[in-house]
């Protein structure tokens, strides 16, 4: 038991000098690693520093050239001689000893700028190269769109050019249409054609078929003008006398106008009709056959004679308004005298072209008869008194239209002068026929004046003017 004790007490009084030098030791320890720390530190802080680098970045390169600075420089001097320092990239850099550690922000970012300035560079080249090759394909397009505009607008002209060419063809292919014949001269036409010797070509053959006498209208002959101004003529006092009978003739004439006040203007409008439109048929069926030529010559003759006749009775009429006996005397030698001509004419000895001039100095006389009321009238109530209430003046120059067309119809002037120079165009018979419209529409116009100052009360008749009860009424 005490040994027990005594063992108690002998095992614990050696256990505190054995944990007092752990202690012991384990403070050594800490104390040695504290020196070691602090003499790496020291180390540490007594080892030089890695010099910075210099780097360079080429254009167009995705390499970085490094170059050591100080004893490194030196050192690698030595290494290698013909190098300025180290190649690498951004992936290899590692690699060559250097890391993102040894080198600043701004450096890092640096690096990293200069790592994609070469793909930018490159971006841009190739964007570069994209706008030269969509320039160069937009000057290409340009000059194939000239080129195409160039060609497209050679070919219009050229396509106008043929147009233009073909629109001249265009009146000659009419005409040859219509024209199944070739001209004439005088020489070959035959005895009955053979009208007028100064008009030495362009004349038309023997047809012998209506329709192809009236398509040469269209053509260009020696019967041309003449078909073409009493044509004219004849439309212009259709259209005339359709105005004069729906048209008041005044706004001053009486209220209680008699329609026979205007029906007197038919005679002058029939005859002036009938005259203009048997020209035309006769000028373009003239060259028929000589049966059908003779008979139209004829009813070109009659139509002369109803135009001098029909131009004389409404003169008559208002100029002797108040005058019964006169004015009957008159009227019934005029209509005499025209029947007789229009027999004259329609004889055939007569229409032979040898009795031309006979023909036109039987037309002169009958011209030549209204002489005599317009003499009458100016003894009787003077020139002054003429003027106001029967237009001398316009009948004077009506007569001498008709005298000079006849005139130059007769003796063939002017291709008298000249033959073979108005084959076409400024015949006698065309200078006839157009100064026979002029005289019947200045005639028209006179008798118009006449019968206004007729129908209204400046013209009305006083009890010593009126022969006849019925004057008026006539």
């Amino acid at each position: 038991m005490e040994d027990s004790g005594h063992g108690l007490d002998i095992s614990s009084s050696p256990a505190r000098p054995a944990m007092d030098e752990t202690r012991l030791v384990s403070t050594s320890d800490e104390e040695e690693g504290m020196e070691i720390e602090r003499a790496s530190r020291e180390v540490e802080r007594r080892r030089p520093r890695r010099s910075r680098v210099a780097y360079k970045v080429g254009v167009g390169s995705r390499k970085i050239r490094v170059r050591p600075s100080g004893r490194e420089q030196e050192g690698g001097s030595r290494g290698s001689s013909d190098s300025e320092g180290e190649l690498f990239s951004s992936s290899s850099a590692a690699e060559g000893g250097l890391s993102s550690r040894d080198l600043s922000p701004v450096e890092i970012v640096r690096e990293y700028i200069q790592d994609f300035s070469g793909e930018m560079v490159e971006d841009f080249e190739r964007i570069c190269e994209r706008v030269g090759n969509v320039r160069d394909e937009a000057v290409a397009q340009g000059a194939r769109i000239v080129h195409r505009t160039k060609q497209g607008g050679a070919e219009i002209v050229h396509k106008s050019k043929l147009a233009a060419h073909a629109a001249t063809q265009v009146p000659g292919k009419v005409l040859e249409s219509v024209k199944h014949w070739n001209h004439l001269s005088f020489a070959k036409l035959p005895a009955w054609m053979k009208d007028n010797e100064f008009i030495k070509f362009y004349h038309r053959p023997e047809l012998n078929s209506v329709a192809e006498c009236f398509k040469s209208i269209l053509g260009v002959h020696s019967e041309t003008g003449n078909i073409w101004t009493h044509l004219i003529g004849f439309i212009a006092f259709v259209v005339c006398t359709i105005v004069f009978y729906v048209k008041p003739l005044c706004d001053q004439c009486h209220t209680d106008l008699d329609i026979g006040e205007k029906l007197i203007f038919l005679f002058f409008f029939i005859g002036a009709i009938l005259c203009l439109g048997l020209s035309f048929l006769f000028h373009t069926l003239c060259c028929h056959s000589e049966h059908v030529s003779k008979l139209f010559c004829k009813l070109d003759y009659v139509g002369i004679s109803l135009l001098t006749v029909g131009s004389f009775v409404p003169w008559i009429y208002y100029g002797f308004y108040c005058q019964y006996t006169p004015k009957v005397v008159y009227l019934s030698i005029i209509s005499v005298l025209g029947i007789a001509c229009i027999a004259v004419t329609m004889m055939d000895k007569f229409s032979d072209p040898l009795y031309r001039p006979v023909r036109a100095l039987l037309f002169v006389c009958l011209g030549l008869f209204g002489l005599v009321p317009t003499v009458h009238f100016l003894v009787q109530s003077g020139w002054s008194a003429g003027m106001a209430e029967a237009s001398i003046h316009r009948v004077l120059i009506m007569g001498g239209l008709y005298i000079l067309g006849a005139v130059l119809y007769g003796c063939r002037i002017p291709e008298r002068f000249l033959p073979g120079k108005f084959d076409i165009w400024f015949q006698s018979h065309q200078i006839f026929h157009v100064l026979v419209i002029a005289a019947a529409f200045v005639h028209y116009h006179g008798m118009a004046n006449m019968a206004v100052y007729r129908l209204t009360k400046a013209g009305q008749c006083s009890v010593n003017e009126t022969e006849h009860p019925a004057a008026v009424a006539i």
